[in-house]
């Protein structure tokens, strides 16, 4: 055989060899590296989380505090207002509007802070989005169920509103009446 075909016999063994190694080396590189960048993407992933664990934590924690708070007040406040009834029969509208105003702050309290904390849960939402990260279920029914409540004391509140002005209206008719019948003459009969 000739030294010709010899090197080309050894060519064509060796070539595919060599080539294959080459290409398992830089294959190696490559997934080692997709490896190394889906590591980093979890770490990301994971210290987003964390965040927005502890960021959720201390909403509901201030949330709790303020909840109990609105609880203590409207008990201090249904104390005050059956002390004042027992007292006089008189000071029970001002007691009333009392008892109403601090419900009604007590519900806008909340409604603000349902609010922040959407505000809060929906921002996450976006800058994990913009991360590329997908958002669990759970983190989007909690998200759905801070919009309902938003509703729900939405509509609380517009109720609240409308029956404190059927109740200004009324008070005022009654007011009307009593001073009508106080300026007209008493029959004699």
């Amino acid at each position: 055989m000739s030294e010709t075909v010899q090197v080309a016999l050894i060519a064509s063994i060796v070539g595919p060899v060599v080539l294959s190694v080459i290409l398992a080396f830089f294959n190696g590189r490559a997934k080692r590296e997709d490896w190394r960048r889906q590591d980093e993407l979890e770490a990301i992933k994971a210290k987003r989380e964390k965040e927005v664990a502890s960021q959720a934590s201390e909403a509901a924690r201030l949330l709790l505090e303020a909840q109990k708070a609105s609880e203590e007040r409207l008990k201090e406040v249904a104390h005050l207002a059956k002390i004042s009834n027992a007292k006089t029969e008189g000071s029970l509208k001002e007691i009333h509007t009392l008892v109403n105003s601090d419900m009604t702050a007590a519900r806008q309290s909340e409604l603000t802070q349902t609010q922040a904390l959407l505000i809060l849960m929906k921002s996450n939402k976006a800058r994990d989005e913009a991360a590329g990260l997908k958002m669990s279920t759970s983190d989007q029914a909690a998200i759905d169920a801070q919009e309902i409540r938003v509703l729900e004391l939405q509509r609380i509140l517009d109720d609240r509103h409308d029956a404190q002005q059927r109740a200004n209206h009324d008070t005022e008719n009654k007011e009307t009446a009593v001073g009508k019948a106080e300026n007209e003459p008493e029959e004699v009969v």
